[in-house]
């Protein structure tokens, strides 16, 4: 098994971003896979948020790149996957700026 595959979706989308690549990229490569919505994006946006207006959401790049940072710790590179230390980011827009702080 290769090591494992984190893909971060671009601003305003979120997991579902990649549906179409998940089981390829699986399939291809031998890798688990993994895809995550970044927290007020995706499927993670608050019931009850407008859309585009002062919903006081608090969210910035640096609550992304952290919450990254751990979903790739606790959960892509979680003990008894592989054994991996290292993951492969797969980054769309914001997703590459985020994976460029991973890396």
């Amino acid at each position: 098994v290769g090591a494992p595959v984190l893909l971060l979706p671009g601003f305003g989308a979120g997991a579902f971003h990649w549906r179409r690549n998940l089981k390829q990229l699986a399939h291809g490569s031998g890798s688990d896979v993994f895809a995550m919505d970044y927290l007020g994006q995706g499927g993670s946006w608050p019931e009850g948020a407008g859309a585009g207006g002062d919903s006081g959401l608090g969210y910035s790049i640096d609550v992304w790149i952290e919450q990254a940072e751990e979903f790739a710790r606790e959960v892509v590179l979680k003990e008894g996957r592989g054994h991996h230390s290292r993951c492969h980011v797969v980054g769309n827009s914001v997703g590459g700026l985020i994976g460029a702080h991973l890396a």
